[in-house]
């Protein structure tokens, strides 16, 4: 038996409240309450796994003497940012939204995913094969490399936010493939090769402050040169030059989910120039973003499967994210039930038992900030039948984007949007003009960014969503 149960077990009272435009009622949180499993691998081969437990914390709004219930409440499930590599439950912009809709009657959870670098489980991938070169490719998503620290690196956690050096690598056709350059005084050409640990010329050296995912040079070690691209585009190789600071082709951002990109070079990022694309294999980069997916509708599936213990109507749930973890609940809102669930047998991964594939994952509104629809394109693509998600069943969505974001470039909210005109979805774009990435304290004050960044938490971008979540909710709000 999962904990969920005997913690639900374990309440006082499980009974819905009418929501309210205000806060209105306490919260009491039930924290780490696992809601299915993942595999999680020791390296990208996806040989040496095992199971690994899925938590959430629950937000319940506690009823006052004189509370007004209602036949049942509805359900927010938030997933927190970080690339899908970095982040967990508990950041303090999303403690702040658990708590605002909680207080008015909502039901709250706030949710762990799997990240990058604990290698979980995925569909078979299209991979490079050794003697690749590396290329650039349109920053889609569909055919970027997912380029990260080797897992022989002496981190436990593999977190690409550290300061780090030693191999960069990716999954290779036959194994784990490391960015190799010659150790010369000319600009050579990067290939990927098998890897060795001990190679000098496979040592580059990335450093990162804190949890930052802005632009930085990488540099390698053997020749004390940086990563750089050649040529024009479309043509661009990577290879070595001497290091400028100032170079933007010597600017990288290797994000939290290993994609290597430029911020200043155009929509590009490295991939590799013999990657398959074809419609049956999947993209290297899915890496990161398919166990990602895959938890965030596997806690929408266990919040219909303890509706009636919560107290919650299964046919009114929401999903909420921001950066990653609104790219995540984007995809959540406009995919096919079975996307990121079936590509995988219960043979293949065990784990699937565990998260109720008896109930769906559908949701009927999605708020998010500062998302990409990447998640949407990379099944879109993998599809051998290139069917389409995007249409009159994708939920409706209310979405906060800066126009000075440039790790999620607002063109994916514009481009979302578009989508949405063609079938007359509900889609609320709200722009916030002076901002970047992150802009979590954006209307308190005037600021963008708070001051300790996903640790802060203004009220007014739950206050302006609200609205728009109740009304495709269904949801009535008294007083």
């Amino acid at each position: 038996m999962l904990a969920s149960a005997v913690l639900l077990a374990s309440f006082a009272c499980v009974c819905s409240l009418q929501v309210r435009s205000s806060e209105t009622y306490s919260v009491v949180v039930h924290r780490d309450i696992t809601y299915g499993q993942g595999l999680v691998c020791t390296d990208r081969t996806y040989v040496n796994c095992t199971a690994f437990n899925l938590t959430l914390d629950a937000y319940v709004p506690v009823p006052t003497d004189d509370a007004e219930t209602s036949p049942l409440s509805p359900a927010i499930v938030l997933s927190h940012g970080g690339g899908n590599s970095g982040g967990a439950k508990g950041q303090g912009c999303f403690v702040g939204t658990a708590n605002f809709f909680a207080s008015r009657g909502f039901v709250a959870f706030d949710i762990n995913y799997r990240l990058s670098g604990q290698n979980g489980k995925i569909p078979s991938a299209a991979r490079p094969k050794a003697g690749s070169s590396i290329v650039a490719q349109p920053r889609s998503g569909v055919n970027c490399l997912a380029i990260q620290p080797h897992p022989n690196r002496t981190s436990s956690n593999g977190n690409a936010s550290e300061p780090y050096t030693g191999p960069l690598y990716t999954a290779g056709v036959s194994g784990a493939l490391c960015l190799t350059a010659p150790s010369g005084t000319t600009p050579a050409a990067i290939t990927l090769q098998p890897c060795i640990t001990s190679s000098a010329i496979q040592q580059h050296f990335q450093r990162r402050a804190g949890n930052s995912i802005g632009a930085e040079m990488i540099v390698h070690v053997a020749s004390g040169r940086c990563v750089a691209w050649t040529g024009t585009i479309p043509r661009q190789t990577m290879t070595l030059a001497s290091c400028n600071a100032s170079d933007p082709l010597q600017q990288w951002v290797l994000g939290f989910s290993g994609v290597l990109f430029t911020e200043t070079n155009g929509d590009t990022c490295a991939g590799a120039a013999t990657t398959v694309r074809s419609a049956l294999q999947w993209a290297p980069n899915w890496q990161s973003g398919y166990p990602a997916v895959r938890d965030l509708k596997a806690a929408i599936r266990y919040v219909r499967a303890m509706a009636e213990g919560y107290g919650i109507d299964a046919g009114k749930v929401a999903v909420s994210g921001g950066s990653a973890g609104a790219t995540n609940s984007l995809a959540a809102g406009v995919v096919f039930e079975d996307d990121y669930k079936s590509e995988l047998s219960l043979a293949d991964d065990p784990t699937l038992a565990t998260t109720h594939l008896s109930e769906n994952s559908s949701v009927q509104c999605v708020y998010t900030h500062w998302s990409s629809h990447q998640e949407v394109d990379l099944v879109t693509s993998n599809d051998p039948q290139h069917r389409v998600r995007w249409g009159r069943a994708n939920a409706p969505i209310i979405e906060f984007h800066g126009a000075k974001d440039h790790t999620i470039d607002i063109s994916q909210a514009y481009q979302t949007q578009a989508e949405y005109n063609k079938s007359g979805v509900a889609y609320s774009l709200n722009v916030m003009p002076d901002c970047a990435h992150a802009a979590w304290c954006y209307g308190c004050g005037e600021q963008c960014t708070c001051a300790n960044k996903t640790g802060g938490y203004c009220p007014h971008m739950d206050t302006v969503a609200f609205p728009f979540v109740t009304t495709h909710l269904g949801v009535g709000v008294l007083p």
